[in-house]
């Protein structure tokens, strides 16, 4: 964390499988572990060697690219199994047996799995937006949709443009929530970001996708989303995929 910014970083690779009748596909995601200079911390070494148990993961995509289904779970936990005792030889302490304890609940339960996997910054931006569900009107569409975000639940009213910039496709979603004061989301906001209660929210996004062609493989997914009380910004979230 540097200057109150936290910053996440993620590789992953990907190979898509189209069905024979083009209403479905799958892809296959391996997280690739970054290798820099810098020597990894025992909580980088132990989460990387948790992961490994994802590595690969197989996605059901309907015929928007839309996530639907996790596949392959089967494989999923046998490869956990081989790898906890390999993990337990390696780290010990309260913490990390919690850790595998939870870990090894999430991993055995599918749809929580599925679940948490959707709500992973790259998947939820690009596999999960169902930009192919917007109803265009010259260039512009609206539509309510629901993200998650600051570890809650969130419906925007979203405003959708499609632009030509320099040869390239854009979408722009410029998307609004106001947060009333019953609503569930607020209570929740309160409690994990110490806000006062009984004081409004509104949640900003600023979303650009950019490509050659966006009914393929976008070039990149740039999205803000801006968290303001009284119309001062108290957390941002700000998130960058690029694909190759």
């Amino acid at each position: 964390m540097v200057d109150g910014i936290c910053e996440t970083a993620c590789t992953i690779a990907f190979e898509e499988e189209s069905g024979l009748l083009g209403n479905s596909s799958k892809v296959k995601c391996q997280f690739i572990n970054n290798e820099d200079e810098q020597e990894k911390s025992n909580f980088e070494r132990f989460a990387e060697e948790a992961q490994e148990a994802l590595n690969p993961l197989s996605l059901q995509l309907d015929g928007h690219r839309v996530c639907k289904n996790l596949l392959e779970h089967d494989e999923i936990c046998r490869k956990w199994e081989d790898l906890l005792p390999v993990i337990q030889s390696k780290y010990s302490g309260e913490w990390v047996e919690k850790q595998l304890q939870a870990v090894t609940k999430r991993i055995y339960d599918k749809d929580n799995l599925y679940l948490s996997l959707c709500h992973h910054f790259i998947f939820s931006e690009w596999l999960m937006s169902d930009i192919f569900n917007i109803d265009f009107i010259d260039n512009h569409g609206t539509r309510e949709w629901v993200e998650y975000l600051f570890d809650t639940t969130i419906i925007f009213r979203q405003d959708c443009f499609l632009e030509k910039r320099n040869d390239k496709q854009i979408l722009v979603i410029d998307g609004t929530a106001n947060m009333e004061p019953n609503d569930m989301q607020a209570k929740e906001l309160w409690v994990n970001y110490e806000i006062e209660e009984r004081l409004p929210i509104c949640l900003e996004q600023h979303t650009e996708w950019k490509g050659d062609d966006l009914s393929r493989l976008p070039e990149s997914i740039r999205s803000l989303y801006i968290m303001k009380i009284q119309g001062k910004s108290v957390k941002t979230i700000e998130i960058e995929l690029k694909f190759q």
